[in-house]
């Protein structure tokens, strides 16, 4: 791990052992997996955008404006492209097509906005060319907007931190393949042999995991403390019933497995293994019937059909 990626580890481990009220401390076992990353000296996490960063501090100000916003879109022509293509999407679309930036901002709206331009610029800072992660971004795109989708359905999630998480949560892949020996075989075996654990079996050859390698990418991308956590225990699910930990963490991480069984079911018929092992908890987290999860996914597909 290179000098920045290694100071980021560190400022990671401190923030989650914090005992702050946006995020509480999480389960021990999380921490150790972070902390073990100190001594992977292969892996490299990618600086972060400087429009990112400007867009996370924008974000965090309480009386920020489109117009700021507008700013940092008009350094990037692609940013312009990616919002007017948003607001131009079946989920925003209106009588009259979007044609400017401006009129794109006014449409989406801040948050939204916001998304949007997250998304296309961790795209731009984290490739994934490789073959073994084709599709890699567009089904990114899916999950978040599929974790956008249930959070306004739950109500007490906000969307944008539920867009977010999902956009975020497997961006430890690419990551990984990048800087580490003999990942490539690691996500061939697992894409073969689906009944393994996935997170096990990373751990047990590269003494790492995407789930913690794409927490230290959030924190050094400036995400929300509470973004970081919930993709650092985004594959363990003991969390759901650990009070200890922030409850929109929680939400969050119940949350992102419900959304992947959506897309499941939209991409393929086989059966996912961890929803068998933990899908009826975190149903029950949410308070969500099998029922309610059917219209959620037929709705969600619609929306993806209707784009394609």
């Amino acid at each position: 791990m290179n000098d920045g990626a290694r100071r980021f580890s560190q400022r990671l481990r401190k923030l989650l052992m914090s005992t702050t009220a946006a995020v509480s401390r999480p389960e021990p076992r999380t921490l150790s997996k972070l902390a073990d990353t100190t001594h992977i000296k292969e892996l490299v996490i990618p600086p972060c955008p400087q429009s990112l960063i400007d867009l996370q501090a924008l974000l965090r100000k309480p009386d920020a404006d489109l117009s700021e916003l507008q700013s940092i879109v008009n350094t990037d022509v692609g940013l312009a492209a990616a919002l007017v293509g948003a607001a131009n999407s079946p989920l925003f679309a209106r009588s009259q097509p979007v044609e400017s930036v401006e009129h794109a901002l006014s449409t989406l709206g801040m948050r939204n906005s916001a998304a949007v331009l997250t998304r296309v610029l961790l795209k731009q800072a984290v490739p994934a060319e490789s073959k073994l992660l084709e599709r890699f971004w567009e089904n990114s795109a899916r999950r978040a907007i599929s974790m956008a989708y249930i959070a306004r359905q739950l109500y007490d999630l906000p969307p944008d931190l539920a867009y977010t998480v999902g956009l975020f949560c497997h961006v430890g892949q690419p990551i990984m393949l990048q800087s580490l020996k003999g990942y490539d075989k690691t996500l061939t075996d697992l894409r073969e042999h689906p009944n393994l654990d996935w997170v096990q079996v990373e751990n047990e050859r590269h003494r790492t995991d995407h789930a913690v390698v794409g927490a230290l990418a959030a924190r050094a991308f400036h995400m929300p403390a509470t973004i970081v956590t919930a993709i650092a225990l985004h594959h363990d699910h003991f969390c759901l019933d650990d009070e200890s930990i922030d409850r929109t963490v929680r939400t969050l991480v119940a949350a992102l497995r419900v959304t992947e069984r959506v897309l499941q079911t939209f991409n393929t018929s086989v059966e996912d293994p961890e929803w068998t092992r933990c899908g009826a908890a975190c149903l029950a987290h949410l308070k969500v019937t099998d029922q309610e999860l059917v219209l959620w996914s037929d709705a969600i597909h619609e929306h993806f059909n209707a784009g394609q």
